[in-house]
């Protein structure tokens, strides 16, 4: 089917004034159909709330449109790369664009051809981990077919190399493996006629083995989760402050037990990455880990803190897998840098609080918009779009006019705020940098660096596609998880961002 004859179906089911644009994918578009073949026409929408799909017959020729609203396309499509999948991914990396009124399609199809899909370290170790659990539990349990089934499809995936929401995806995928593929079916078909598990886990083994190496099967404490051979390893303790005993206790008695450990704890109030609590960093320990979990089980429970800490395995959160910055050579600066801030909220020696969340915010932006100098007006316009989503659209359109209303509402609120609140602020900040020059010169040091080692990774930095630049990105994603450490919402983050763009940065400095 030409594309002249793909627009005419389009416009004839859809209002020509609600698609922006049009984009042929699936088998058509890389010439691999047959008689019984779909035809998939990615169209992105100017009025759509959500990503959805439809079918309509033609002339027995059956269409699946998938609609992507045009404000959103951007978090869609890196929500998909961030979780693995690769499915919108693989959609715009091979569809021919027919129509493009805004040229955002094309340039979604230039990130995601310049963008190589891959398991991240996190997530194909916990499939490794899996498989193993799994293999373990059919030895006691030979009718668990369902298991060993999942067992199939996480080894596919692995082979792969993305998180296939459903089983067609790995089948279409897994014909370029046809061994491999026949290894796995085979296995899996003796398993169900002689519950041999032996046999299976030989099967899968040697599999797996021309990709990457499956774990040992391993322990689990009663209190930390599971305990890899690592170098680096992350405790998390629920809903504790930085200052209180248990966290101090712990942190002080690892590094006197273990001198030589690489240690940072910081504290977490509000993020939506990050669960609310202390967090503790271990970083190339020389120590095995299950060494140093059971001493901290074992502090715990004579304590008697009443509190369960948690390993995140392997780095259960954001960091591991550097989304955020870029790059594993980041570690040990963000870390400090982390630790740093949550103690700037309290003096040594006693819990008196000399900044609260609010004026740390004010402190650490002041600061980043001194780094950017000039492009602080940029930063403030896409940190908007990520702040305040339901009011902006990502792509600097107005999704219909009440949004165009809210976003005006927006800015003009801000603005009145800042207005009748100048005189106030601008002496305060003054006050701020009088008690913080020391603090802030350490944020500067550290964020510096950080901002230079990500720069030379070729990792796209999550949060990438609302900036420009990729710096900002970085920048961005360090500012937005320290100002989370204050216990800082979303809306506060965007005031205080705000003001700090109206503020003449050369008269505090």
């Amino acid at each position: 089917m030409d594309a002249r004859r793909i627009i005419s179906i389009v416009y004839s089911t859809f209002k020509k004034e609600d698609v922006r644009g049009i984009m042929l994918t699936g088998s058509c578009a890389t010439m691999t159909q047959n008689e019984d073949s779909d035809i998939d026409v990615v169209l992105l929408s100017r009025y759509a709330c959500r990503q959805t799909t439809a079918e309509v017959i033609e002339n027995d020729i059956r269409i699946h449109y998938i609609i992507f609203p045009q404000n959103k396309i951007y978090d869609l499509i890196f929500d998909d790369i961030f979780k693995e999948k690769f499915v919108f991914f693989s959609m715009f990396n091979k569809g021919h664009i027919i129509i493009d009124t805004d040229s955002t399609l094309s340039s979604v199809k230039k990130t995601t051809q310049s963008f190589t899909p891959s398991l991240s370290e996190h997530v194909l170790a916990n499939m490794l981990h899996s498989i193993t659990e799994d293999l373990s539990y059919l030895k006691k349990n030979r009718d668990a077919f369902g298991i060993a089934l999942n067992i199939c499809i996480r080894t596919q995936q692995i082979i792969v190399g993305f998180l296939a929401p459903q089983s067609r995806y790995l089948d279409k995928v897994m014909k370029s493996f046809p061994i491999h593929r026949r290894e796995i079916n085979n296995g899996l078909s003796n398993f169900i006629r002689t519950k041999d598990v032996s046999a299976f886990s030989k099967s899968i083994k040697r599999v797996l083995d021309e990709f990457c190496t499956i774990p040992q099967e391993f322990s689990s404490s009663d209190t930390l989760l599971r305990v890899p051979e690592s170098e680096s390893m992350m405790i998390y303790i629920p809903n504790k402050k930085l200052q209180d005993s248990c966290v101090q206790g712990i942190f002080k008695s690892c590094v006197e037990r273990f001198p030589s450990i690489n240690i940072f704890a910081y504290y977490v109030g509000n993020c939506n990455i990050q669960a609310c609590g202390s967090y503790m960093a271990i970083i190339k320990s020389p120590y095995p880990q299950k060494k140093i979990s059971s001493f901290i089980n074992d502090y715990t429970a004579k304590a008697d803190f009443g509190i369960t800490p948690q390993l995140y395995f392997p780095y259960n959160t954001i960091f591991f897998n550097l989304n955020l910055f870029g790059d594993r050579k980041f570690e040990k600066c963000a870390y400090s840098l982390f630790t740093k801030c949550s103690s700037w909220m309290f003096k040594p020696g006693n819990n008196n609080i000399p900044f609260n969340g609010i004026e740390l915010g004010y402190l650490t932006t002041l600061h980043l918009f001194r780094l950017l100098g000039e492009q602080s007006k940029y930063f403030v316009i896409n940190a908007s779009m990520i702040y305040m989503p339901d009011a902006i659209n990502l792509n600097g359109h107005a999704q219909h006019s009440e949004l165009t209303r809210r976003y005006k509402e927006l800015f003009q609120f801000l603005n009145e705020s800042y207005s009748s609140n100048r005189d106030m602020l601008q002496s305060s900040f003054k006050a701020f940098f009088k008690s913080g020059t020391y603090e802030l010169k350490q944020f500067e040091e550290i964020s510096v660096n950080i901002m230079r080692i990500s720069l030379e990774s070729k990792k796209m930095p999550y949060n990438s596609f609302y900036f420009i630049k990729k710096e900002h990105s970085i920048l961005f994603n360090l500012y937005n998880h320290i100002l989370s450490m204050f216990s800082l919402d979303n809306f506060q983050k965007m005031t205080i961002c705000y003001n700090c763009s109206k503020i003449d940065l050369d008269v505090l400095f």
